[in-house]
This record gives C-alpha cells, structure tokens and sequence, in this order.
C-alpha cells in the first residue's frame, strides 16, 4: 500500500482512500489479503493501480474481495488513460482521463475518428477531460465524447491551472452541451 491519498477527481474527489499497486505477477490470496488489511483499518475506498490489468489474478483477487458480504459497501476506485490497452474484467469505480482527445485544436470529425482508433473500452463511471485546449470547448466535441463513452455517473472538465477566460468557455459549453458535463475550477 502507497498510503492514504484523497480521490483527486469525480464524485468521490476528496474521500480517503488507500492506493494500492497491485504488483505484477501477485497471487490473488496475496491481494486480497492486502485488500482485506486496508479494509479493517476502516478506509472505504481502495484505489487500485495495475501494472498489468490484462493478468487474471488480478481479476481473481477483485472478485474474491467483492464476493465478502462484509466488503459490499467498499469502493474499488481506479483512474486511467483512454488509450490504455488492457482493463479489468471485474466492474471497478473506473474514472477515464479522456485528454488526449482534445489537447490541441481538433474538428468533430478528426475526434469521432480518434476515437474510433482507441482501444475499446468498457462503459466508464466517470470521465474527466483536463486542460482541454480552449478552442475545443464546444457543446457539439463534448457531446460526441459522452455519446461514445457514456458514463455512468458522470463527466468533467478540469483545470490545473488558473485559466479565467477558458474556464468561463468550459462553463458555458458544459451548460449548453446535452449531456451532463460538470466543470471543475481548480485553478480558481
């Protein structure tokens, strides 16, 4: 275990959580001991990190801990790149950094071909898009990235930095855009 680190983004942003790398090559009893010791020090929420998401004990491990009755109010939460190749079979909290997508300029139609190259993905909790180019805070991009991706719980827009006029441009795309994109002023 990393330690004890607050959800940096999403709905649960702000919660404890205990981050947890999950080594490559583990056994799944190991797992899910450690998973089991975070758990009866009181944390709810376990962030996950895999080195390879793609092993099956990594998957075993997760559905041994959720099959405990006792477990069912924990939160197995994880944050990762769209273009990752390999997930977990095992429904997690995924929240899915969709960045790339919109890092520089990019037109309706160069972003439904980028996505249409990514790796297939399973329907994500949540997505964020961070520092999203200005330009590209537009109701009809964002609409496109929540149709494709379809979040369960919900989509934000997040700024590292201060970024007034661009924040302002999020907010306003995010109102007026279809779906139900919050946006998050950091920077502010």
């Amino acid at each position: 275990m990393r330690g004890i680190e607050r959800i940096p983004v999403g709905e649960l942003e702000g919660l404890p959580a205990a981050r947890i790398a999950l080594p490559s090559g583990a056994r799944p009893e190991h797992l899910v001991v450690e998973f089991t010791q975070v758990w009866r020090v009181g944390v709810r929420v376990l962030w996950l990190e895999a080195a390879d998401w793609s092993e099956h004990v990594v998957d075993e491990a997760i559905s041994q801990f959720q099959s405990d009755p006792r477990t069912r109010d924990v939160v197995l939460w994880t944050q990762r790149r769209v273009h990752e190749q390999n997930w977990p079979a095992t429904p997690l909290w995924d929240v899915v950094d969709v960045s790339a997508f919109l890092s520089a300029p990019t037109r309706l139609q160069d972003l439904a071909e980028a996505m249409m190259r990514a790796p297939y993905i399973p329907r994500p909790t949540e997505i964020v898009l961070r520092d999203a180019d200005e330009s590209n805070l537009t109701p009809g991009l964002l609409d496109q990235i929540l149709t494709t991706y379809d979040p369960e719980r919900g989509a934000w827009i997040e700024f590292t930095s201060p970024q007034p006029r661009t924040e302002e441009r999020a907010l306003v795309a995010a109102c007026t855009a279809a779906g139900g994109w919050g946006v998050r002023l950091r920077g502010s």
